[in-house]
């Protein structure tokens, strides 16, 4: 599609000389003009073929999508019929055969405005569909957010009722945590002392109550570990169904024991995306997202959020002793120390909370359950009622499949199967918890949270797969942007340069020349919309340091040259400018194939930021370094330039003086993009 749409734009453009009239008087070029039309007729007859042929390709594949795509190109195709551009270019080539070249030019006029008008209409329905699909991250970007707030709540429920189930294995683990809390702040305290007697003893007295710091440090890291595996694993695999058999996609949630009847047997997990055994490696059962704050990411244990500070604390005080630094090294091992004494209290707290744990404490669990499990049916109903539409070309057959049934005719949004039956799960157990079965709700809520990470992961695939397909559709509609762009500023300058020769020439303009410089002065001012469409993709896509602003620069060249143009000066320094932004485009060009080529390769495509959300940038950081030094290069060329135009002893023109004011502005500029790139490749 943007391949044919830039053929168009070509055709646009080769045609847009007949804007400039035509002055020729020799018949061999009046004969040279009709060839010409007459293989401009035959482009656009190509053109026409190809939209034929390559929908009737795209609708034999069978897949809506391109299916989709094929009734766009017959779209445009019916337009370019409606429009009646060939029978117009027909009836050019005769004028230009009967040498009435002021009919023929009128009738070119007439001509590259009904291409322009088909240009919009493709490029109308590309960015319908990419607001589609803009409209789809959104909502799941939405429905993310919900699901992780209700993992985190339902896997802190989870956590609660295996503590009841398993209250006196808990209460025993938790008596042994305690007794190593006491050893770890009583060792610290001892450290504290060493340092505070060891003070202008020497590097080496420090260094050696370093080492003891740093074992120390790792016993309070152990501990934190070990809280965090007191809690016994999630049953069910992370991926989807029951990784011990029985229903693969949930079914009955209480058909197929997930845990296999015990809730502590063997590694239930199986590829769970903490990496295993959720224990081991991160102290938190892993981030399988990379970076997520919440998707998947287990609630901390009482006390292990305190430890992990704590065991900072030590690290700075390690630093600290081994480089001589007593006094640094005191204050921070006070923190730990402060810490240390906190995770303490947390986790007394919890042992006579469990220990004293009334009866009606399932009465509680069961309807902090309940609160869960109606945010879930709610989330369920929303992802079910904001499905894309099957006749979309997110998926899906359009009408008569076995979907028919539905009004909407919706096709499941990712993940919603997968929170229906975590929702299920989840009322079931609700009903274990009203019945005080702590060790059967405790199964079902494992499930339960296996589901949502599993919609989750589901979500996630697909926004990365939006996520692809918007930034190649966006590199796609940049390149087809800028192209138009540098072939109508090549016409502009080369017909820019002319007008120059002839003033000098003839010492003023002709009528003619004047309607041409009006002429000259439109195409600028085209091209600075396009930039400013171009500026708008970049600033919503949101990824790009450099790009926008220097977009913006062109922009301000194109309003300084039309600017120019309208007031007749069409000499070097205008001819300096429009070559700066011919060269800029070229770059911008070069850039933007370069990333296209990269992601069509395999490669800078994928992973886009996991949970967090975020994504590959449009164009990478090395390309933006490029560009920053390009324009770096720019400035000193134009500077030398416009050192070689200016007139020794003589007062500046308006146009030097903006021009020389205008180069000071932009130096500072690329200072603050500078520092701009940099924070954003250290980040």
């Amino acid at each position: 599609m943007n391949r044919i749409l830039l053929a168009i734009c070509f055709l646009s453009l080769t045609l847009a000389p007949a804007f400039f009239g035509f002055a020729q008087d020799d018949a061999l070029k009046k004969s040279a003009l009709g060839v010409r039309q007459r293989q401009l007729e035959r482009v656009m007859a190509d053109i026409e073929l190809k939209f034929s042929n390559l929908a009737d390709k795209l609708e034999a594949t069978g897949v809506e999508v391109e299916i989709q795509k094929a009734k766009k190109l017959r779209n445009a195709l019916q337009k370019s019929t409606e429009f009646q551009i060939r029978p117009l270019m027909e009836k050019i080539t005769q004028l230009l055969d009967e040498s009435r070249l002021d009919e023929a030019s009128a009738n070119q006029d007439k001509v590259i405005q009904k291409i322009d008008d088909l240009i919009q209409v493709l490029r109308a329905e590309n960015e319908d569909e990419a607001k589609k699909k803009q409209e789809e991250i959104d909502r799941l970007k939405k429905i993310k957010k919900d699901l992780e707030n209700i993992l985190q709540d339902q896997q802190k429920s989870e956590r609660e009722s295996s503590k009841v189930a398993n209250k006196e294995e808990t209460l025993d683990g938790l008596n042994q945590q305690i007794a190593k809390v006491k050893d770890l702040i009583k060792r610290q305290k001892e450290i504290n002392d060493q340092t505070q007697s060891s003070a202008g003893k020497g590097s080496s007295a420090l260094d050696r109550i370093a080492n003891a710091q740093h074992d120390v440090r790792k016993k309070t890291e152990a501990v934190a570990d070990d809280l965090s595996k007191m809690n016994p694993p999630e049953s069910g695999d992370p991926k989807g169904g029951d990784p011990k058999g029985g229903d693969p996609k949930g079914g009955d949630p209480k058909g197929g024991d997930p845990k296999g009847g015990d809730p502590k047997g063997g590694d239930p997990k199986g590829g769970d995306p903490k990496g295993g055994d959720p224990k081991g490696g991160d102290p938190k059962g892993g981030d399988p997202k990379g970076g997520d704050p919440k998707g998947g990411q287990q609630p901390p244990e009482a006390g292990e959020d305190n430890l992990r500070k704590a065991a900072e604390n030590q690290q700075a005080a390690e630093n600290n002793l081994a480089k001589g630094k007593a006094t640094e090294a005191q204050r921070d091992e006070k923190k730990a120390i402060e810490n240390l004494e906190k995770a303490l209290a947390d986790l007394e707290n919890e042992k006579r909370r469990l220990a004293e744990l009334p009866k009606e404490a399932f009465d509680k669990m069961a309807k902090k359950q309940k609160e869960i499990t109606s945010k879930t049916d709610r989330l369920a109903k929303d992802m079910k009622s904001g499905g894309p539409k099957s006749n979309e070309p997110s998926g899906g057959k359009k009408g008569g499949d076995s979907k028919s049934g539905d009004q909407n005719n919706q096709q499941p949004s990712p993940g919603q199967q997968e929170v229906q039956q975590a929702k299920q799960a989840m009322e079931n157990a609700q009903e274990g918890l009203e019945d005080q079965d702590a060790d059967a709700a405790n199964r079902q809520q494992q499930d339960a949270v296996a589901k949502l990470k599993k919609a989750l992961e589901d979500i996630e695939k697909r926004l990365e797969q939006l996520r692809e397909e918007t930034q190649e559709e966006k590199l796609a509609r940049l390149e087809a942007r800028f192209a138009e762009m540098l072939a109508k500023q090549q016409i502009a300058s080369q017909k820019t340069k002319e007008l120059d020769n002839k003033k000098r020439s003839f010492g003023k303009f002709s009528r003619g020349d004047r309607l041409s410089l009006i002429k000259v002065k439109g195409m600028e001012k085209e091209i600075t919309d396009s930039a400013q469409m171009a500026y708008e993709v970049l600033m919503e896509d949101g990824t790009s340091v450099i790009f926008p602003e220097i977009v913006m620069e062109i922009k301000d060249d194109l309003i300084r040259v039309a600017d120019m143009v309208g007031r007749q000066e069409v000499g070097r320094l205008t001819q300096i400018i429009q070559k700066d932004v011919e060269t800029t485009i070229e770059e911008f060009l070069d850039a933007l194939k370069k990333q296209r080529r990269k992601k069509k390769g395999g490669g800078g495509g994928g992973g886009g930021g996991g949970g967090g959300g975020g994504s590959q940038p449009l164009l990478p950081p090395s390309a933006e370094l490029k560009m920053l030094r390009s324009a770096q290069m720019r400035i000193n060329r134009r500077t030398r330039s416009v050192d070689e135009i200016r007139p020794v002893g003589e007062i500046l023109s308006d146009s030097l003086k903006k021009e020389i004011s205008g180069l000071a502005d932009r130096q500072a500029e690329i200072s603050e993009m500078t520092i701009r790139l940099m924070e954003k490749v250290g980040q």
